[in-house]
């Protein structure tokens, strides 16, 4: 999905990477360490999974398998281990690694304001909300994805853009041009914000609705915040 986006979303950025897979680490994992070394030179990576079973239609298991922060991209002792840890975390409960499970390596954003997890639509009720979870105070680009953070900000979707504050602007019309790219499928954002207020895109995978409850429409919910706003 990361390699697809590259180069054609305008309004947000796609961190360079290196992807190989299990099978590819098992059979040369000194090609793929220096590799991994040609293209991060002196800098902090972060190691994460892409197995074959997240962010697909049937669940995302976001923040389920291991990933590893704050590896110097020169110790190549600490970055095999970090690989090898990520590997092994494919395992979990008993799942069978796949030679086709991914892993990929990221430079890893040292200067983020705010970081989280954006959804295009209330899960809870299906209804035309921006999501965003977030965390304005640790630094780090993992607390949402692993549970760490509760600050919650909702948007109603028709709200002109002018309307809002920065970083919170640019944030939503990032947004907007992944649901225009994705043909306004609810979607999952992994995403964060830099000093600069520049939009780094993590991971969008499919947003799986668990209400029981039929999609909200726009019409219907202006009409019922019109009518409480009334009342």
């Amino acid at each position: 999905t990361l390699d697809y986006l590259d180069g054609i979303v305008r309004h947000s950025v796609i961190d360079r990477s290196v992807v190989f897979t299990v099978e590819e680490w098992f059979s040369r994992s000194e090609d793929v360490l220096a590799k991994i070394q040609k293209q991060f030179k002196e800098t902090i990576v972060i190691v994460r999974s892409s197995a074959m079973d997240e962010d697909n239609l049937r669940g995302s298991k976001a923040g389920y398998y291991y990933s590893e922060l704050d590896v110097p991209s020169n110790d190549r002792e600490r970055l095999q281990e970090a690989i090898e840890s990520v590997v092994e975390s494919y395992s979990k409960n008993a799942r069978t690694v796949k030679t086709s499970d991914q892993v990929f390596v990221q430079r890893q954003i040292q200067d983020a304001r705010i970081s989280g997890v954006l959804l295009t639509r209330d899960p809870r009720l299906n209804a035309p909300y921006y999501v965003v979870n977030y965390d304005d105070i640790s630094g780090q680009t993992n607390t949402v994805t692993a549970g760490l953070s509760s600050r919650v900000l909702r948007i109603v979707k028709w709200l002109p853009i002018g309307r809002l504050k920065e970083p919170w602007r640019k944030l939503i019309v990032a947004t907007r041009e992944l649901e225009h790219i994705f043909s306004g499928h609810a979607i999952n954002i992994e995403f964060a914000i830099g000093k600069e207020t520049q939009i780094h895109i993590f991971q969008v995978r499919p947003l799986l609705i668990t209400s029981h409850l039929s999609e909200i429409s726009e019409l219907q919910l202006q009409a019922f915040i019109r009518r409480t706003k009334n009342k």
